[in-house]
């Protein structure tokens, strides 16, 4: 076992992996975790979820680190997917809740926003969120997937939600989805 994720400290080191992590060009992984971290009171008790980074040591074991901690609906919350990487060692994802807090978005927590982490030179990461979605016919919501980079560097998802609303989407009642494109 590389790392045991725990409710230890109300799980501010994060819990629920959900999705699978990548590696870079060094070998360290990097994920997200659903719960844990940061907490806001649109989270409930358990965190808003994080962004995280195993090392891998010399003596055959891994460190753990946390890169970023969801805190507010703003920020997003719940980031359940895969992240990606650029070439210059940026972080991409998306969350499924937080961002625009439209009435129709899932639990009225918000939409779901897609998010960077970069690097700064003190070794901390920064956030920033390149979309945040809206409960609207025009925008995805709810992003349950990861992202991957097209051809030409933009980055494509689908929501869970939004998209044309028909009454075929009734027991949906914001959409069937949609498939988005965000150029960064």
């Amino acid at each position: 076992m590389l790392h045991g994720f725990t409710y230890d400290d109300y799980g501010r080191g994060g819990v629920l992996p959900w999705a699978t992590p990548i590696f870079d060009t060094a070998g360290n992984l990097y994920g997200t975790t659903a719960q844990g971290g940061a907490f806001w009171s649109g989270c409930a008790e358990f965190g808003c979820g994080t962004v995280f980074k195993l090392r891998p040591r010399k003596d055959g074991t891994w460190s753990y680190e946390v890169l970023h901690s969801f805190g507010n609906a703003g920020d997003g919350t719940a980031p359940y997917d895969n992240l990606v990487l650029d070439a210059a060692g940026n972080l991409y994802g998306t969350t499924y809740g937080g961002g625009a807090n439209g009435s129709g978005c899932v639990a009225n927590w918000g939409c779901g926003t897609v998010f960077k982490l970069t690097r700064q030179p003190s070794g901390e990461w920064a956030e920033k969120i390149l979309h945040s979605f809206e409960d609207n016919n025009k925008d995805a919501s709810n992003p349950f997937s990861g992202l991957i980079f097209g051809p030409a560097g933009n980055l494509f998802g689908t929501g869970s939600q939004g998209g044309t609303f028909t009454s075929s989407c009734e027991p949906y009642q914001h959409g069937c989805g949609a498939v988005f494109e965000i150029k960064p």
